[in-house]
Parts: structure tokens; sequence; C-alpha cells
């Protein structure tokens, strides 16, 4: 009874065989979210680009590259220095809601600035149709954040807790 009282941080000591594993925090949890960050923008590009009927050829993985490239700059260049990449965020989907959502409203503009720099600046487009479309981007890709970073918390919560 005394050894289960001790602090199980001293070295040599095992948690129970009854209480479930901790959860070990990966070397790839940064890069899971980031691989699945890009898809998201991936994605928003695929969707966008079949809906227009741009699509040349079928799926072009460089044209939904080009597409989608305004818009992870201005997420990484920004996210990251609001904490979407911390670990406290990889077992809580509060956390991982406010954090995403924070940080997409702050890189919102900064995409695009970067859509208007690599696109409009050498196509103009009316200032209606590009503020519709900022609000079709904004709404779609935070949607796609919190569709893919929100399950990713959960799971990785239950897996603290034991369930998966």
């Amino acid at each position: 009874m005394a050894a289960m009282e001790r602090n199980l941080e001293e070295p040599g000591q095992q948690p129970p065989a009854s209480s479930p594993a901790p959860l070990k925090t990966t070397p790839g949890y940064v890069a899971n979210l980031v691989v699945g960050d890009v898809l998201v923008f991936l994605l928003f590009a695929f969707f966008g680009l079949t809906s227009h009927h741009e699509l040349n050829g079928g799926v072009l993985p460089a044209q939904i590259v080009t597409v989608a490239l305004p818009f992870m700059l201005g997420w990484f260049l920004v996210a990251p220095w609001l904490g979407v990449y911390r670990r406290k965020l990889e077992t809580s989907t509060r956390l991982m809601t406010f954090y995403t959502l924070r940080a997409w409203i702050i890189s919102w503009p900064v995409a695009m600035g970067m859509r208007w720099l690599f696109v409009e600046r050498l196509h103009p487009v009316p200032l209606d149709a590009f503020l519709t479309f900022s609000l079709v981007v904004f709404f779609t890709v935070l949607v796609l954040l919190m569709v893919w970073r929100w399950p990713f918390a959960w799971y990785r919560s239950g897996r603290t807790r034991g369930l998966h």
C-alpha cells in the first residue's frame, strides 16, 4: 500500500496495471496538425475549382496548389504565432476551437491580401465580387478547419482518458 501512495514520478515507478496508460504526446503532433491544415486548404481550393468548373482537363494538382497557396501562406504566417500548434490544444476541444477561430479571424485578412497580391492584382475583379469571395473564403475555410481540428482534439482527449 505504501508503494501505491508514493509519487509515481519517481524513477522506476510504474502506474498500477488497472489504470490506462497516459497519452504521451508524440513528436508528430505538430506535423499531424500541419498536414491536416495543408489538406484543408487544398480541399478548399479543389472545392472552389470544381464549383466554378475551372479544373482544366481534370484534377491537376499544380492548379489546386496554386489556388490554395495564398490562403496557406496567410494561415502559416500568422496562426503559429497565435498558438494553434501548442500542446495544450491537443486534448481540449474547447481550446482547439477557440485558438483555431481566433487564428483564422486574424489570418483571414492576411490570406486575402496574399490572394490579392498573387491573383486580383494581375486580374482585377470588381470590389463587391472580391468582398463576397472574401466572405465565402472566411466561412468555408473556418468550417473546414473546425471539421478537421475539433475531431482531432476530441480523439486525442479520449485517448488521454483511455477511451480509444
